[in-house]
């Protein structure tokens, strides 16, 4: 979470909501849903906009290469 949290720094937004969707058990699969809340200055008044995404990452098993070449 924390490298996420350093991107939304640089964007200019702030992580409102997060939370993990469950998967299969073995699918080597993680999935986060996130609400991002952002303000956008209009005229004199500001606005607050929120919006979920879905984000999803997956797990790739690798060798050594010292393993991989048996």
């Amino acid at each position: 979470m924390r490298l996420l949290l350093c991107h939304f720094d640089r964007l200019g937004v702030v992580l409102a909501a997060a939370e993990f969707v469950f998967t299969e058990p073995y699918s080597k699969r993680l999935m986060l849903r996130l609400r991002l809340r952002g303000e956008v200055l209009h005229g004199s008044s500001g606005v607050t906009l929120e919006q979920g995404h879905a984000v999803e990452f997956a797990v790739h098993d690798r060798l050594y290469n010292a393993c991989a070449h048996r």
